[in-house]
């Protein structure tokens, strides 16, 4: 019987051990993320201002130091969280969105009904410790994790922005016609189209991401750094202005266009 309990204590330890070398790295960032996300929330819920500070971007960390954040939000906290639920986690290199459903009523009305929201909440890595995306900064990313977009219309997406905005920085007319919605181009003659002058001169680009959402597949949105100056030959010692831009798209019979006139901007 002692050897058959050894045997049985080494057979447990080597399932244990397998076990633990089968979780792959990516389940491991999802329970950490996972874990991180409960401790905010928790704190949310406790109303734990001082652990909801360690959460901030720096940006805010910046404009105040944690005593006058805790004081200020004992004080004036614009809602009261009564329960969270935490669901899928996906991650995505250094973005990962989190399925978060809670109920929330204001600080401020306390016969207010209870209100649910569920939403994917966006969080990105900063060195080791994940954080959630602050509201004013939500739009630089793709608000829908990957299981809920379609990569293969994502791909000719891209494609297709960039192609456009070759075409701007070319200033090639009859190619930017072609970008517009046959609508557009039914109403609009390339005669007059390309009597209109671009105000602008388009010098580089970089498509940061496209979007396609798999329950609305031929609406497309892509995200677009570029640089430019004012179109004109007296300003071309002018240094170049950075600008970051948010683009609708329209798929039309397997096309993507852009709905309206936007190279005049």
């Amino acid at each position: 019987m002692k050897n058959l309990a050894i045997v049985l204590s080494l057979f447990l330890t080597l399932l244990s051990f397998n076990t633990s070398s089968n979780a792959s790295p990516l389940n491991e960032q999802q329970d950490a993320l996972k874990q991180r996300a409960i401790r905010l929330w928790q704190a949310r819920v406790e109303q734990d201002w001082n652990t909801e500070y360690g959460f901030l971007p720096n940006i805010e960390h910046n404009a105040q130091d944690q005593e006058k954040y805790a004081s200020l939000m004992k004080k004036d906290a614009p809602y009261l969280y009564l329960s969270y639920q935490i669901g899928n986690i996906e991650i995505s290199g250094d973005v990962a969105w989190i399925w978060t459903e809670y109920d929330v009523r204001p600080t401020q009305f306390p016969t207010y009904p209870v209100t649910h929201r569920a939403s994917w909440e966006i969080w990105i890595k900063q060195g080791e410790a994940w954080y959630p995306v602050d509201p004013y900064s939500q739009e630089r990313y793709p608000s829908l994790p990957p299981s809920q977009r379609v990569p293969a219309a994502e791909a000719l997406l891209l494609q297709r922005a960039n192609a456009y905005y070759d075409a701007l920085e070319k200033e090639d007319i009859q190619a930017l016609y072609n970008f517009f919605m046959p609508s557009f181009r039914e109403k609009v003659p390339f005669d007059e189209f390309q009597q209109k002058r671009m105000f602008l001169k388009y010098l580089t680009h970089e498509i940061a991401w496209a979007q396609v959402n798999a329950q609305d597949p031929q609406i497309g949105r892509t995200m677009i750094k570029f640089t430019y100056r004012i179109n004109d030959p007296n300003l071309t010692k002018l240094t170049p202005t950075e600008k970051t831009k948010f683009q609708e798209w329209v798929n039309i019979d397997g096309e993507w266009y852009i709905p309206g006139r936007e190279d005049q901007e």
